[in-house]
């Protein structure tokens, strides 16, 4: 071949496989400089309690409702004190199907995966999903894409869940608080701290199971791509996670701990000085591992979000004041949107996007008492879906009125810059080589 034909292909080689290396970057650079749009809204007689993308574009949204419930142009009455309901939407907004579920409970968490979703929460008198009447507690129930029952389970001894989370594998990860010991499956468990992070696999069976001593107490958990699973809390005194003991500073800590797959210690960090008492309260994990928390103090306003790499290194915070977040999501590229409330007023919520180095993208503040923020989620394109209520009329980008003299629930759709869809067959990027599973039980 002709050397400067040969010259002239490895530079367009060259350029070709940069430009795919970048695409991330370049992607977040392009939403910089976006003002989002409102796709689509629907009004909700109910006020969701949860959000999450399904199947990449699909919306998920749940909650509890007393009485009736509104949704697509349907009516459902409420057959017991309250009832769960969870409703799925195409990516135009338009209702495919909802399920209600009479429970005289509450629904706590949900979380999806691409062809399933995982209800958690709490009965007074029992419930069934499909499968069989359930005895009261706290439950975990999967479904699939349909709304069909796959498995349900009461856990014996929980007193609430805090937080459900779903793996690529179709694991599931929960967050209990309890008042004795619980058994998640493999027997009972005590746990000094009153709370206990358990998975389940794809069939509902136990895997592992986490508690602590009475010093630290979790409060919330993420999964990532790959299967590890975070845990974030508060540490008083001294404790070993599983890499030797860490001590907080005086006073109480955040604290940071990261397990592999098979319930194995990576990695544990304390977060703290003596003048303050922290606490890591609410947790969310990008494509790449890392993590974004919201640290605060134990009984005073929020510090701030902050960004760890992998390993759990800092990479930066940013100042939140007195607003502590509500909701956080992140997307392909590694931005994060998270949405807050004043806890000096109670009022003026605010959403806003930053991008993966912890730059400004956009903001909205919601107007006094016109609504508030209560999920959000990312749709495999960038869609960012978000629920909460409406009082009057709120502006996102596109005004959502409200005309009843009733607070009403909302779900819409933020239409952003497009970033990279992954496929759902590959493999993710592994930051630490897996290992064989260990013994089934508690740690």
């Amino acid at each position: 071949m002709n050397p400067k034909r040969l010259a002239l292909l490895s530079l367009v080689i060259l350029a070709l496989c940069w430009s795919s290396l970048a695409l991330p970057r370049e992607t977040a650079a392009r939403r910089a400089g976006a003002v989002p749009t409102l796709s689509w809204s629907e009004l909700l007689s109910s006020r969701p309690l949860a959000v999450a993308a399904i199947g990449g574009e699909d919306a998920l949204v749940a909650g509890t409702f007393a009485d009736s419930l509104v949704i697509g142009g349907d009516r459902f009455t409420a057959r017991s004190a309250s009832d769960i309901w969870v409703s799925r939407t195409d990516a135009r907004g338009h209702p495919l199907w909802t399920k209600q579920f009479s429970a005289g409970g509450h629904l706590s968490s949900m979380a999806a995966g691409a062809d399933h979703l995982v209800l958690a929460g709490e009965s007074d008198s029992g419930i069934d999903f499909g499968g069989g009447a359930l005895a009261a507690g706290v439950f975990l129930a999967k479904l699939d894409g349909s709304g069909n029952h796959v498995w349900s389970k009461v856990i014996a001894g929980a007193h609430d869940v805090h937080r459900v989370r779903v793996d690529g594998e179709g694991a599931v990860i929960a967050l209990f608080a309890t008042h004795g010991p619980i058994d998640p499956g493999a027997g009972p468990i005590a746990s000094a701290s009153g709370k206990l992070v358990t998975k389940l696999d794809a069939r509902g069976r136990h895997v592992w199971s986490k508690t602590y001593g009475s010093g630290a107490t979790m409060l919330d958990i993420a999964v990532t791509r790959d299967g590890d699973v975070i845990v974030g809390g508060k540490l008083r005194g001294a404790f070993d996670f599983g890499g030797g003991p860490i001590a907080d500073a005086g006073g109480g800590d955040a604290f940071l701990v990261r397990y592999d797959p098979d319930g194995r210690h990576r990695w544990s960090r304390r977060s703290g000085d003596p003048d303050d008492k922290q606490d890591a309260r609410d947790l969310a994990v990008d494509d790449a591992g890392n993590l974004f928390v919201e640290q605060a103090e134990e009984s005073g306003p929020t510090l701030g979000l902050y960004k760890y790499d992998p390993r759990g290194e800092p990479l930066w915070s940013k100042w939140l004041g007195a607003n502590t977040v509500v909701a956080m999501a992140t997307d392909h590229a590694g931005n994060v949107a998270y949405a807050t409330a004043n806890l000096t007023t109670g009022e003026d919520d605010s959403i806003e996007l930053l991008d993966g180095e912890g730059r400004p993208v956009w903001s909205r503040t919601l107007g006094h008492d016109s609504g508030s923020f209560a999920g959000l989620a990312f749709s495999g394109s960038g869609v960012l879906l978000v629920t909460g209520r409406v009082s009057s009329t709120i502006d996102l980008w596109g005004t959502i009125v409200n005309p009843t003299p009733e607070t009403m629930g909302f779900l819409a759709a933020l239409a952003l810059d497009p970033v990279p869809i992954r496929s759902p067959t590959a493999s993710p990027r592994r930051l630490y080589p897996r290992r064989s599973r260990p013994g089934v039980g508690a740690a």
